[in-house]
């Protein structure tokens, strides 16, 4: 989860965050956390889709549906033919985009790049405390990680010099003035680049703050940049772009690709050890995934919609990328796919052995929550370092286990007993204005998400091999 924003310079301009938000205002600054895009940085001013690997619920209805904000979007026949044009739009357009190295922006630089090579150049801020450092980081942390993998076997000996030549690392910090970036290079910026994407962002859930009814500081930010941008947008266009929980890739550039511990990894990695057997949640309330694949093509279908020859009329426009109302699913069913997967695919421990896991056990207040994370933790830890084991030390490993577990209760309680759904009106419309190609090279149709393969034979997997390297643990 973080905060994005996209600038269509010469169109609208997108502003986007990764959890229900993302807004599109034709010619205007987008405010993130006290960040305004410096004047500077505007500007008046056929697709080849590859993959390198494919993969090959129900719900109780809920009492509050929290709908997209405007519902005319047109209807359209799913055998659209012309399409949005997407690939056309974004054909030798120049990017400039903030935090870089953050999950979600890695995603659509990489999709950009394997979708049309002969887009423009991406300048990628990155903060770092020099240029020397800023291309480092480019380097390791965007392009030789394991989610460019299809590019480099695309591109084979010339993927280093197609690399150099698309991507131009920018130094730079949205808590300076002006972000920080040396006047010549924002000069240069302002001057060739058409889409701003502002995908820098907190996304730390425990800052000091909590205020006016919001749980974290994290969700109030997100609702503050919303207001901001309703409140100074005039007569210009806006397009909102609420994800819901993003978590790994489903499809693109291939199956599981996942970066950090994030959002329920916290909870798959401690329940997985064994370690956690309660949980603090109404086991019929919904908790929405989306794929991380989903939500950039989301983001690029709605950059060509508004931003392209059919631009937006002046108003507010919203896109649920959600899976709430159109593809369910429960607390216990996501918990009875962890048990399917561990059960089958279990973590190893430090002696060698399987840990073993037990279907979780549901608690309705945080009372009951901590009684049981205590009497768990003192058990689990009695049997596996057996009766020799001293009071002491049974109680100094169980107390640093339990904390951190209730803490996981607390941060998350906000959201497990959560009972509304996102309504995805509009994200369906957008759909039907594609194209068959469309559809099948930018693939958002949250329907089309089987949760016990995704999260069995995808995410879990994928969390494996591409954060913890492995099933020890």
């Amino acid at each position: 989860m973080g905060c994005s924003s996209v600038s269509l310079l010469g169109h609208p301009v997108i502003s986007a965050k990764q959890t229900p938000t993302f807004a599109i205002a034709k010619d205007s600054r987008v405010h993130r956390s006290g960040v305004l895009l410096p004047l500077s940085l505007r500007k008046h001013n056929n697709h080849r889709g590859l993959e390198c690997s494919s993969l090959g619920t129900s719900g109780t209805a809920s009492s509050i549906l929290l709908d997209d904000l405007d519902s005319r979007a047109p209807a359209a026949s799913m055998e659209n033919i012309g399409g949005i044009g997407i690939a056309k739009f974004l054909r030798g357009k120049n990017f400039f985009i903030t935090g870089g190295t953050g999950f979600l922006a890695k995603v659509l630089i990489e999709k950009i790049l394997r979708t049309d090579p002969d887009i423009g150049k991406i300048y990628v801020m990155v903060k770092a405390k020099d240029k020397e450092t800023a291309i480092k980081r480019l380097q390791t942390e965007i392009v030789d990680t394991e989610l460019f993998k299809c590019l480099r076997e695309i591109h084979g000996k010339d993927f280093h010099n197609f690399v150099a030549r698309k991507l131009i690392p920018v130094t730079g910090n949205v808590r300076e003035a002006n972000l920080g970036i040396e006047r010549g290079l924002a000069n240069e910026i302002a001057e060739v680049v058409d889409i701003i994407v502002h995908a820098a962002g907190n996304t730390n859930f425990h800052e000091r703050a909590k205020l006016h009814g919001w749980k974290d500081t994290y969700t109030f930010t997100k609702a503050m940049g919303e207001m901001f941008i309703n409140c100074f947008r005039g007569e210009i266009p806006v397009v909102m772009i609420r994800p819901s929980i993003i978590e790994s890739t489903l499809r693109e550039p291939f199956p599981g690709w996942i970066e950090g511990i994030r959002m329920v990894d916290p909870v798959i990695l401690q329940y997985g050890k064994g370690q956690m057997r309660s949980f603090l949640g109404n086991p019929d309330c919904i908790v929405d995934f989306v794929p991380a694949d989903m939500v950039v093509n989301a983001m690029l279908a709605s950059m060509a919609k508004h931003g392209g020859e059919r631009a937006a009329a002046a108003g507010m426009h919203v896109y649920h990328i959600a899976s709430s109302m159109m593809n369910p699913l429960l607390f216990e069913d996501m918990f009875q796919f962890f048990y399917q997967h561990f059960t089958r695919s279990p973590f190893i421990d430090a002696t060698g052995k399987p840990i073993q896991v037990k279907p979780i056990q549901f608690c309705n207040n945080m009372d009951q929550y901590i009684r049981n994370v205590e009497m768990e933790t003192y058990t689990l830890l009695q049997d596996r370092q057996g009766a020799a084991a001293s009071e002491g030390l049974l109680h100094r490993a169980g107390e640093k286990i339990a904390k951190y577990i209730i803490y996981l209760g607390r941060i998350f309680e906000p959201y497990t007993f959560y009972d509304g759904r996102f309504a995805n009106t509009n994200t369906e419309a957008l759909l039907a204005e594609m194209s068959v190609e469309e559809r099948a090279m930018f693939q958002f149709d949250v329907r089309s998400v089987d949760w016990l393969d995704y999260f069995t034979n995808v995410h879990i997997p994928g969390f494996k091999q591409n954060v913890l390297r492995g099933s020890r643990v």
